[in-house]
C-alpha cells in the first residue's frame, strides 16, 4: 500500500508543476490532480485504475492525460500503453437569434438577477465560471466591460468582454436595487450572490435558491419590490454552477412552450433540443459566435470577442448551415445576382491580392 501521508504534498507539487511549468489552466489542474490523487491512494497499477474508472470517453482521455503528465513530472513509466478512447461527436447545434430573442423574453418579469445574467452570458459570450466569478472591480458599466480571469496563464485574449447598452441597464439596476437587499452583500466582491442560504450544503448554490426558480407573480407589483416586500435575506454566496445550468434549462423549456403556443413547432423543437443539448460550462458561447460570424464580421474580430488564443477555436465553435453555405455561394457565382454586403469581396483591377486578415502584431 502507499504512504497515504505523503501523497498530499506530491499531488501539490505536481499541481504547482503544471501551472508554472505546463501552463495549464486552472480547470485542468483541478481535473488532474483529483485525477493523480485517487489512482495514487487506490494503490492500483495505472491501468488497472482505468479499467475500474466508469465515463464518457472523454473523461477516460483526461484520466489517461493526468496519468501521462504525472508520469512525465515523476520521471516514472507507466505499467502499460494507456490507448486514448474515440470521440463520436454529434452534430453542433446552434440556435437562430429569433430563438435567443424569444429565452430572453421568457425573464421580463422576472427579478433583476436573473434577467442580467441571460442577458450578460449571452451578449459577453461568458463561461459558467467567468460569470460566477466577475467581481464588482472587475465591472466598467460606464465602459460595458466585464474584466475576467484569462484561461492558462492569462495575457492579452481572455482578460475582458464587452455587452450591450440593455445588459448594462440591467445590470445597473440589480446592483443599485436588489443586491444591497442580500444580508452580507457589502462584504462579497461577486457580483452575482445568492438570495438564500442552502439547507442542505450551506453553500447556498443550489437547494436554497428557489427564487430564481419561480416565475414572479402578482399584478402592479415589480419584482424588486416584492423581494423588498420580503425583507433582507440570508445568502450572499457565489452562484452554484448546476443552479446556472438549470436556470437555462428551465428558459429554454419555457420558449419551447411558448412556441408551440404560438403554432411554431419548429421552433419549439429548436429550443427543446437546446435544453437537451446545453453545455454546462460553455452555456451559449457557440451560439453567440456562430451569430457573429453570420452576420458577416470579420474572423479576426471574433476571435478576439471570444476570447481565443488560435482562430482554429474559434472556427471549432462555429456552426456551419449548408443552406446558409449554398444561398452564399449562388449569391456570389451567379453572373447578375445581387451579393449580399456579408459575401462581398472587393478585388482591386490589379496588384497584389487583399489581405482579408489584417496582420497580428508581433509580441
Amino acid at each position: 500500500m502507499p504512504d497515504l501521508t505523503t501523497i498530499p504534498a506530491q499531488v501539490e507539487a505536481f499541481a504547482l508543476h503544471l501551472r508554472d511549468f505546463e501552463g495549464k489552466a486552472a480547470p485542468t489542474i483541478k481535473a488532474y490532480r483529483g485525477h493523480v490523487r485517487r489512482w495514487l491512494e487506490s494503490g492500483l497499477t495505472d491501468a488497472q485504475w482505468l479499467a475500474q474508472q466508469a465515463g464518457a470517453p472523454r473523461s477516460h482521455n483526461q484520466r489517461v492525460a493526468a496519468l501521462k503528465a504525472w508520469a512525465k513530472y515523476s520521471e516514472t513509466e507507466l505499467s502499460a500503453r494507456l490507448p486514448k478512447r474515440k470521440i463520436v461527436k454529434g452534430q453542433k447545434f446552434v440556435l437562430e437569434p429569433q430563438d435567443e430573442a424569444l429565452l430572453l423574453a421568457q425573464f421580463d418579469g422576472w427579478p433583476l438577477r436573473e434577467r442580467a445574467l441571460m442577458h450578460l452570458i449571452y451578449s459577453a459570450g461568458l463561461r459558467n465560471e467567468e460569470v460566477r466569478n466577475l467581481t464588482l472591480d472587475g465591472l466598467r458599466l460606464d465602459l460595458r466591460t466585464v474584466y475576467l480571469s484569462g484561461k492558462g496563464d492569462g495575457g492579452e485574449i481572455g482578460d475582458h468582454a464587452h455587452f450591450d447598452a440593455a445588459t448594462r441597464d440591467l445590470l445597473r439596476g440589480w446592483l443599485e436595487h436588489e443586491r444591497p437587499l442580500i444580508r452580507g452583500a457589502a462584504d462579497s466582491p461577486l457580483v452575482f450572490l445568492t438570495r438564500r442560504e442552502s439547507v442542505t450544503s450551506g453553500t447556498g448554490a443550489l437547494a436554497g435558491e428557489h427564487l430564481a426558480g419561480e416565475q414572479p407573480t402578482g399584478e402592479g407589483a415589480s419584482a424588486t419590490v416584492r423581494l423588498k416586500q420580503r425583507g433582507a435575506h440570508f445568502g450572499g454566496k457565489r452562484l452554484g454552477e448546476k443552479w446556472l445550468v438549470r436556470l437555462h434549462r428551465d428558459g429554454y423549456l419555457r420558449a419551447a412552450a411558448a412556441a408551440r403556443a404560438a403554432g411554431d413547432p419548429d421552433q419549439a423543437q429548436r429550443l427543446e433540443l437546446a435544453a437537451a443539448q446545453l453545455h454546462p460550462v460553455h452555456l451559449r458561447r457557440r451560439d453567440r459566435c456562430t451569430h457573429r460570424l453570420r452576420s458577416g464580421e470579420n474572423p479576426e474580430d471574433t476571435r478576439v470577442f471570444m476570447r481565443h488564443a488560435a482562430l482554429a477555436s474559434t472556427q471549432e465553435y462555429f456552426v456551419h448551415d449548408p443552406a446558409r453555405t449554398l444561398a452564399q455561394f449562388d449569391a456570389y457565382d451567379t453572373p447578375g445576382a445581387v451579393q449580399s454586403p456579408a459575401s462581398k469581396v472587393q478585388r482591386p483591377e490589379s496588384g497584389p491580392p487583399v489581405e482579408l486578415l489584417p496582420e497580428r502584431k508581433a509580441g
